[in-house]
């Protein structure tokens, strides 16, 4: 199955298999980046996204913010 197709399949999961997916994706980098898998580019815009958070702090969204933002209708 191409990547399309899999991607096709995931929008029609319900919203907390989708984000169980997402979590799980997640969960997963921090040993991606242990073994380099981290390009230089993605390493350097990561940087900037935490600098950006840390000299903005109240631009961060706590996960019920977060949650309730997925979660509302449509």
């Amino acid at each position: 199955m191409d990547q399309d197709a899999i991607l096709d399949e995931i929008s029609h999961w319900p919203v907390e298999q989708r984000l169980r997916l997402i979590e799980e994706v997640w969960d997963g980098l921090p040993a991606a980046a242990q073994d380099g898998a981290l390009s230089d580019d993605i390493r350097n815009l990561l940087d900037q996204r935490a600098a950006a958070l840390d000299n903005e702090p109240e631009n961060l969204l706590s996960w019920d913010q977060i949650e309730s933002y997925v979660r509302r209708p449509r």
